[in-house]
């Protein structure tokens, strides 16, 4: 089995190590869509899924009470300068990180989302629910219902940390969310070795992908490892257990991407362990910040409000 890499362009680089934000597909590509998922425990827990995206990305529409994306949004082929056909490759890349409901006001997000940026993202960004493809439906003229915009009001805790690793953010929203229950977190322990996960984000930007099919394939105190297919844009996806539907933690960081071919950008392979690369990288995969990690400043936060 072979793995794809992305890698992270732009202002997004944050990092020579790939810290925090490059991300990578293990084995075949394994993204789905969410109306793949209809009246499954996966759609509903995709509910509680939130993709940040920069406000200049969204516009009022003229022809309905809802909002566009606007004509800086490109499409994922162009946005990132692919060489080849790609799956996705003529969806919009308007979302900039991912995050989860853990409250009707509080999302939760890698910390790198708000860490890495010269603005403040609390202003310049929003939170928006249901960024999502529909069947039949051309992607890159969705619409997007205003009660499903939510502005930051406060950004309570923002860390990352290059020496321990710890990325994350705990972010209050400008109202609560009534329409959505907030995600179930595993608080008692760490995923384990072999546990079956599933990933909920927008990979490089994309409206809402779902992604299993994957395994916990190395894990420590505060981090485990996995092959879950993820890319940029996934930073503060929430990782599943498959299991139990709970919450292991944040996706943070993982293997580093692309090779530039010609002026464009090919994808760099791997196998299905993250090893025999054509551009060897680390971590051994994709990193996950297990909620032990975060859930004391969360539980502090949550008294105050």
């Amino acid at each position: 089995m072979k793995t794809k890499c992305l890698a992270l362009l732009g202002i997004f680089i944050i990092s020579v190590n790939s810290y925090a934000v490059d991300k990578v597909i293990y084995g075949k590509d394994d993204r789905l869509e969410m109306y793949q998922f209809v009246g499954s425990p996966l759609a509903y827990l995709g509910n509680s899924v939130a993709a940040m995206i920069e406000k200049k990305n969204l516009k009022k529409s003229l022809i309905g009470d809802f909002m566009e994306l606007s004509w800086k949004v490109r499409k994922l082929k162009d946005d990132y300068r692919l060489c080849g056909r790609e799956n996705f490759d003529q969806q919009p890349t308007a979302a900039m990180c991912t995050g989860f409901l853990v409250h009707p006001k509080i999302i939760v997000t890698a910390g790198h989302c708000y860490a890495s940026f010269r603005r403040n993202m609390c202003k310049h960004a929003t939170w928006v629910f249901d960024y999502k493809v529909k069947r039949y439906r051309n992607s890159m003229k969705m619409e997007i219902l205003p009660e499903n915009i939510y502005r930051c009001k406060k950004v309570h805790k923002e860390i990352m940390d290059m020496r321990s690793g710890i990325d994350y953010a705990i972010v209050e929203l400008d109202r609560e969310v009534y329409d959505r229950r907030p995600v179930i977190l595993n608080r008692k322990n760490i995923a384990s070795r072999g546990d079956r996960l599933v990933i909920m984000g927008h990979p490089m930007g994309l409206p809402l992908k779902v992604a299993s099919n994957a395994r916990v394939i190395k894990n420590g105190e505060t981090f485990f490892a996995t092959n879950l297919d993820s890319f940029q844009g996934n930073s503060g996806s929430p990782v599943f257990n498959l299991r139990t539907g709970e919450v292991e933690g944040i996706l943070v960081r993982g293997k580093s991407d692309l090779l530039i071919k010609n002026n464009c950008y090919r994808i760099n392979y791997c196998d299905d362990d993250g090893k025999n690369c054509d551009q060897n990288s680390e971590p051994p995969g994709e990193e996950v910040l297990a909620v032990k990690a975060f859930k004391d400043e969360l539980d502090k936060v949550l008294r105050k409000l």
